[in-house]
């Protein structure tokens, strides 16, 4: 790992391709023990998320993230947001719920047209597609996966308003963290999380 010296940032070496991650995540991405972001829920397993409300309180919930978009955005309600890294839309799903205008992108296409097809969602693939002036650009868990943070950080730069905020959620990379629970950081620090911080 690398400490970027101008945003404290921790990045992996190598990084991967761009080419390589795109085919990665059409066919190879699945976390062993993962029923959150890889797995794609049965029809039946989805409905029962959808009537408990992705389980409030849990990672799938979007419950911890309201107060932070409210804050950044100054508002809920019609707030624009794009939803940078969607797997098969959960979070997408439930801002759009609360009245929130979602955008939504995901690498896997996969996993863009279960979210298109079982949560009436419009999940791109290709960024170029994603519309301006959004108030909110989110990520979860997405920055340590992808081949250029730079490209990523222009993209959210590129897609919202002046005031826009960037907000991004990632793993501590830290070498306490390491220190401290190695088999922690190794996992989210594996092989699935592509070269960057």
């Amino acid at each position: 790992m690398f400490e970027c010296q101008s945003c404290n940032l921790y990045y992996r070496h190598p990084v991967d391709q761009e080419a390589a991650s795109e085919q990665f995540y059409q066919t190879d991405y699945t976390e062993k023990g993962d029923k959150l972001t890889t797995y794609m829920p049965t029809e039946e397993e989805l409905s029962e998320l959808k009537s408990q409300e992705f389980n409030a309180g849990s990672d799938r919930s979007i419950a911890r993230l309201l107060p932070i978009f409210e804050a950044a955005a100054g508002k809920i309600q019609d707030t624009k947001i794009v939803d940078y890294g969607t797997s098969w839309g959960y979070i997408s799903y439930q801002l759009k719920k609360v009245g929130m205008n979602v955008q939504s992108y995901e690498i896997s296409r996969p996993r863009a047209n279960y979210g298109n097809q079982n949560l009436g969602l419009n999940i791109v693939s290709n960024v170029n597609e994603l519309k301006g002036e959004n108030d909110v650009f989110f990520s979860s868990h997405v920055i340590e996966h992808v081949p250029s943070v730079s490209k990523m950080i222009e993209i959210g730069k590129s897609v919202l308003s002046k005031d826009g905020v960037f907000i991004a959620i990632c793993p501590n990379g830290s070498p306490m963290r390491k220190a401290m629970h190695p088999k922690n950081h190794h996992s989210a620090w594996g092989q699935v999380h592509s070269g960057t911080p």
